[in-house]
């Protein structure tokens, strides 16, 4: 999806709708975080992307294992990748977001 053609056209739709609900409890969207199932598949996806090496094993072994976040968690904390890892999460979920953000947007049409 070309994000920044998203930005240009609900901009103005943005706008006009931040307007009309200007000092009103409407004025706000509400976004919802992932449920646990879509944050265990941006896990698989992160893993999956990775180079061939003992701290993807890992990952992959911990996404197996009882309690695959928190063994998650503790594999990437530990590893040469956490920093991408977060990255990697941000931008999953700012992608998720819009996207939510868009069906709203034409649900109002």
């Amino acid at each position: 999806m070309d994000w920044d053609a998203f930005e240009e056209e609900n901009l103005a739709k943005l706008t006009k709708r931040s307007e009309e609900f200007q000092g009103t409890e409407k004025r706000y969207l509400r976004i919802h975080g992932p449920d646990s199932n879509q944050s265990y598949r941006v896990m698989e996806r992160f893993v999956h992307q990775l180079p061939e090496d003992k701290y993807k094993y890992k990952m992959e072994a911990a996404l197996e294992d009882r309690k695959p976040f928190r063994n998650f968690k503790d594999q990437a904390d530990n590893s040469p990748h956490r920093q991408a890892w977060f990255t990697f999460k941000d931008l999953q979920e700012r992608d998720r977001n819009r996207a939510d953000l868009g069906m709203l947007l034409e649900e109002e049409e």
